[in-house]
């Protein structure tokens, strides 16, 4: 299905490197396991701030926050997206990294939990402002 539907675009299809800069402040991050190809982007914005856009990193929020390695029906690779999903969270912890995806509701910055590993979402309260922060030129 999913290479019929590609065949429409063959003509404006780019392969792209994992871990590069894509696009002026857009960094793609390999994120393997849900699907063979499943990729995280970063877009850089100014102040330090930057926008993790993650798709189908997280199926079942918040549990896949505080453990990582817990796997999902919706991975073809739940033992790479695990690993994928735990490195990617711990590269995330603790910055100005706002995150966004699919399957969960808030965006908001990832921290490290203080008690029982893992991580937690803290919802960023004012999305309008911080997103400003993000700015594409």
């Amino acid at each position: 299905m999913a290479r019929g539907a590609a065949k429409a675009y063959k003509d404006r299809i780019e392969q792209f490197e994992y871990d590069r800069e894509i696009l002026p402040k857009v960094t793609s991050m390999a994120t393997k396991g849900h699907t063979a190809g499943h990729t995280c982007y970063i877009i850089s914005g100014g102040d330090g701030w930057q926008l993790a856009v993650t798709g189908d990193l997280v199926h079942a929020y918040p549990l896949q926050f505080y453990y990582p390695d817990n796997a999902d029906l919706w991975d073809i690779d739940t033992i790479q997206m695990a690993r994928s999903r735990g490195a990617f969270l711990e590269s995330l912890a603790d910055t100005n990294t706002i995150y966004t995806g699919c399957h969960v509701a808030e965006i908001g910055l990832v921290r490290r939990r203080p008690a029982g590993g893992g991580y937690e979402l803290i919802p960023v309260p004012d999305r309008v402002s911080v997103v400003d922060k993000i700015e594409y030129k």
